[in-house]
């Protein structure tokens, strides 16, 4: 990957920290589907799943709800002049996935899986929530594959202040995950092939508005390093992407 594909995969994820939006502008859809709404739609979906297919973004939101994740396949050719959020739409391959019970924890891990390709449902299937059996179709144009989780959960930076993350270095990521309680990152960034991986997760500072990120860098399961930097350092993490030359 060449200093132009870094740089803009940088600017694009730095775009995703600070504005905590899709791709799409959601502020464009009239309404997000509530909990009953969902519901219903759900049950449709479940029975004859061409109840979505060939429907467009904005009617997935207005009648599904926000995605449990949503992730973006990003060919850096067709967005290597990005200048903001608006302009992230020429990410024309995107995945939204719906747990089939509202409440996460009841999901009983099963969950659709919707393909879209310029905002348009192509596909539906289910499978296992975040299974890795899940067979996801990647085109080789893919550079980086973007998941951006809805809940954006985020604790404390104080958390981290007294624990030597450096022990977690080398060890398989689960063990990192159990110590922090199997907090969801807020975006899980990959390489085409999901060998290479960093999890970022927003951490809050307490009466501060300069916030801080941590990056978990994992290759094969095994962190490798992890770092934590302020939010407004945002492009400064071009040489972080260094990781999935």
């Amino acid at each position: 990957m060449n200093i132009k594909k870094i740089l803009t995969i940088s600017l694009i994820s730095f775009t995703f920290f600070v504005t905590g939006c899709s791709s799409k502008d959601i502020s464009s859809v009239q309404s997000i589907a509530d909990e009953a709404t969902h519901q219903r739609t759900m049950t449709k979906v479940q029975n004859n799943v061409s109840e979505i297919i060939g429907k467009d973004y904005k009617y997935v939101l207005e009648n599904m709800g926000r995605p449990y994740c949503t992730t973006y396949y990003i060919d850096i050719d067709k967005v290597k002049n990005i200048r903001n959020i608006e302009e992230l739409n020429s990410i024309e391959n995107i995945r939204l996935i719906y747990p089939k019970e509202t409440n996460v924890e009841e999901s009983e891990n099963s969950a659709l899986y919707m393909q879209l390709d310029n905002y348009i449902v192509e596909e539906v299937q289910t499978y296992e929530l975040l299974s890795k059996d899940e067979k996801e179709d990647i085109k080789s144009s893919v550079d980086i594959i973007v998941d951006r989780y809805s809940e954006e959960p985020s604790f404390s930076s104080d958390k981290f202040e007294n624990r030597n993350l450096d022990k977690y270095v080398g060890e398989d990521v689960e063990l990192f995950l159990k110590d922090i309680g199997y907090i969801t990152s807020n975006f899980d960034i990959y390489d085409n092939k999901r060998e290479k991986n960093i999890k970022i997760y927003l951490l809050n500072q307490i009466n501060s508005l300069n916030n801080k990120i941590m990056l978990v860098y994992n290759k094969f399961d095994k962190i490798e390093d992890i770092k934590i930097v302020k939010i407004s350092e945002g492009l400064n993490l071009i040489k972080d992407f260094s990781f999935f030359k």
